[in-house]
């Protein structure tokens, strides 16, 4: 069993994913980078960066000691109920496509897109 990993460039706090898969194991974990690039909301992005420099602070041993309340609002959801997107997620919950002809669902689409357009 031998380890690989993707290589990356990372210039100005940029991740560049080379797509070249090379010997080795990787430095750190680019989960943020790939949310950032799948799309997550940038508040969800921003969360997980604060954590992300919280906890490899405590791993050094710099004091970033949170309070309880804190520690309990650790947990976000992807879509949250002051999500920006959450007309985009409600009007999807409400569609049944097999039910709608080819010029419902791209009008329903067209749809989606003004409301998920609208929310950035």
């Amino acid at each position: 069993v031998r380890n690989f990993r993707i290589q990356v460039s990372e210039q100005e706090g940029r991740v560049l994913f080379l797509r070249r898969l090379i010997p080795g194991v990787a430095d750190h974990s680019y989960g943020i980078e790939v949310a950032r690039r799948a799309g997550l909301p940038h508040s969800l992005i921003d969360r997980a960066r604060e954590i992300l420099f919280q906890l490899e602070s405590q791993h050094r041993g710099v004091d970033v000691a949170a309070g309880e309340e804190e520690a309990v609002d650790m947990q976000l959801s992807l879509f949250p109920k002051d999500n920006p997107y959450a007309a985009v997620v409600e009007r999807l919950r409400n569609l049944n496509p097999d039910q709608m002809t080819p010029i419902e669902a791209l009008l329903a689409l067209a749809e989606i897109k003004r409301l998920a357009d609208s929310a950035d």
